[in-house]
């Protein structure tokens, strides 16, 4: 037999054990996640000397893609557990810029002596940090098909007033429900994305059945903590019940246990659990089959609709989908690149996986919507990617709705797209992106007060989201509706200040208002935020939009030497529909309907609004704009 020491670490309070994988304040536990202790144990084990972000996310977080927002929410974890307040910084010290340094003082006097047997090999060196003890890896898959069951059994309890015994669901005025990522106790920090996924097959199955309106994936990413409030969480995302969860596993079992909270008061509605064997042979269909035929069995009256199921049994496709799905909400151009390497990723990984191809077909669409695709290479890639997502899997919402977005934004193809929109939102009510793009879709058509039934339902199910707020702003202005467009567009830069896309539309409604220097101001702030942040999606100069609202606040000479500026430059570096603005904004209707020419022949973005779009009516009467429109199926 052999000793070998193990070192403990006493700081203020706390004591730190390394090998037990635990922390104590006056003797008693303190919570914290897996990566949160090794982010710990790493700093203390170099005290005094700085840690660079590059190094803790090396070391802590080797298998997985991360951000420097995963670190920085690690470090926010551990400064609430060690009871670092405001600007009290007793233990954690940033470095701007670099990274993190450890400064208690740090008493090593406690050094505990374990026996070892030889044939456990010989004692590690005591500044190697050994993994905590880890209980049994179960898949991903498994776990979502376990708790499918559950999404059922809220569902089932919604409809039929199965809520907290025998009150119904209406009288509990649940009518909207935020799930939170399921909190991961597995044990295995390779599973941290457990917990999201879980979440996004549960929001996936509830939104799908119709019954209640349920917050996206995209909205409650930022509770993926152990320590997330539900509570805090359902009041920011304006919820009547919040769903939250914890998976445990244990030799050859699984256990999912699920709690529904209601947010005005914080009463417990109802809580179940779902406990599984990992019996040979057993799938994860037969997990979710299993469930829902008992769950059935003891409510009568289960919704005709099928549950939906994410389309692949890799976990790692799948972890990969959701980070892509991730940065493509971000709807920067940054963003999207990122996407389409997690895209790529998740299809190295399983060349059938249909969401992943979607995804692909969703970033080349936006793209070139964004006129950020002057070579003309993204529409028969789009094209290519949603075509293999239908023959893989056309029952599929995204599938549907990136087929749409393709007819709307690259072909032009309004019906063809409507088509599509509106067997997207029959496979999946809940499924944003249809909506959006089909509002537009009924606004280019003329149809205002369709599509701005369609963008508000939109914002009922995601109301934190700025870019259904600057969509409804849009929309608004089409419909002429000024003071209610700037509403949502101010609505969204108060959820994103570097949103500059509302700031534009800020800008052209001022113009129609006849507040030109209020517009000129909106564009000067769009262009600072936009160099402050290179990447974003409108990370471009404006000097079209600033030249019609000079033309019109009668600044013509700069107006002028603007236009000029725009007639010499490569057509590629200007928006067409944009620069008829401004010859509009000097009255020439001649110049204005040239541009408008160039619009449809580049398919600039803006010009599918041009029926409504009310900066073009000085030439709505020219036989040459009729014409266009005529062109264009509309």
């Amino acid at each position: 037999m052999l000793k070998q020491q193990n070192h403990l670490y006493e700081f203020g309070a706390f004591r730190l054990d390394p090998d037990e994988h635990l922390l104590t304040r006056n003797g008693q536990p303190v919570p914290l996640t897996p990566r949160a202790f090794d982010v710990l144990v790493a700093l203390i084990r170099r005290s005094g000397h700085l840690v660079t972000k590059e190094e803790l996310m090396m070391t802590v977080w080797r298998d997985s893609i991360v951000e420097d927002g995963n670190l920085t929410v690690t470090i926010s974890m551990l400064r609430k557990a060690l009871v670092e307040e405001g600007n009290d910084r007793r233990y954690i010290q940033t470095i701007s810029k670099q990274g993190y340094r450890f400064i208690g003082e740090i008493r090593e006097a406690v050094v505990r002596e374990t026996a070892t047997s030889l044939e456990d090999g010989p004692s590690q060196p005591l500044n190697k940090t050994e993994p905590p003890p880890r209980r049994q890896r179960f898949s991903l898959l498994q776990a979502v098909s376990a708790v499918v069951g559950v999404a059922l059994l809220i569902a089932i309890s919604v409809r039929v007033g199965l809520v907290h015994g025998r009150s119904r669901a209406g009288d509990a005025g649940i009518h909207s429900i935020a799930v939170l990522p399921f909190a991961n106790l597995s044990g295995d920090s390779q599973n941290d994305y457990l917990g999201l996924g879980i979440a996004d097959a549960v929001i996936t199955a509830l939104g799908s059945m119709g019954q209640t309106i349920v917050r996206p994936t995209t909205a409650v990413l930022k509770y993926d903590t152990e320590f997330a409030d539900p509570i805090g969480a359902g009041r920011e995302q304006q919820v009547d019940a919040v769903l939250e969860g914890r998976i445990q596993a244990s030799t050859g079992r699984i256990q999912v246990n699920v709690r529904l909270v209601r947010v005005a008061d914080g009463a417990s509605l109802w809580a179940g659990a779902i406990e599984e064997n990992q019996r040979e042979g057993l799938t994860a269909q037969s997990i979710s089959d299993g469930i829902v035929r008992s769950i059935i069995q003891e409510l009568a009256g289960g919704p005709k609709k099928p549950l939906a199921r994410r389309n692949t049994k890799n976990t790692r496709a799948y972890q990969l989908y959701l980070q892509g799905r991730y940065f493509w909400d971000q709807r920067t151009e940054d963003g999207i690149r990122r996407s389409i390497n997690y895209f790529r990723q998740a299809i190295a990984e399983d060349p059938d996986y249909a969401l992943a191809y979607a995804g692909m077909a969703d970033c080349y669409t936006r793209l070139s919507a964004m006129s950020m695709d002057p070579a003309g290479l993204m529409p028969p890639l789009a094209k290519a990617s949603a075509f293999r997502a239908l023959q893989l899997d056309d029952s599929l919402a995204e599938v549907h709705a990136s087929l749409g977005f393709i007819s709307f934004s690259i072909d032009w193809n309004w019906n063809g797209a409507e088509k599509e929109f509106q067997r997207a939102i029959s496979l999946d009510p809940s499924y944003n992106p249809a909506r959006h793009w089909y509002a537009d879709t009924l606004a280019v058509m003329g149809r205002l007060e369709e599509a701005l039934d369609q963008v508000r339902r939109a914002e009922q199910s995601d109301p934190l989201s700025p870019i259904t707020h600057a969509d409804l702003g849009r929309i608004l202005y089409l419909n002429r509706r000024y003071e209610e467009a700037m509403a949502a567009d101010r609505r969204a830069l108060e959820l994103d200040p570097n949103f500059t896309r509302a700031r534009t539309n800020l800008a052209v409604i001022d113009v129609q208002r006849g507040a030109f220097a209020d517009a000129i101001l909106e564009l000067e702030e769009a262009q600072r935020r936009a160099d402050a942040h290179p990447t974003g999606m409108m990370g471009r100069e404006w000097p079209e939009l600033v030249a019609y609202a000079q033309g019109l606040a009668g600044r013509r000479d700069e107006a002028r030497r603007v236009l000029k500026d725009l007639t010499e430059r490569s057509h590629h570096a200007v928006k067409p529909f944009d620069a008829a603005r401004a010859c509009l904004g000097l009255g020439d209707r001649s110049c204005a309907l040239e541009w408008l020419e160039r619009a449809y022949q580049a398919h600039d973005p803006s010009m599918a609004y041009a029926k409504a779009d009310p900066s073009l009516d000085p030439v709505r009467s020219e036989p040459r704009f009729s014409e266009l429109l005529r062109r264009m199926g509309l």
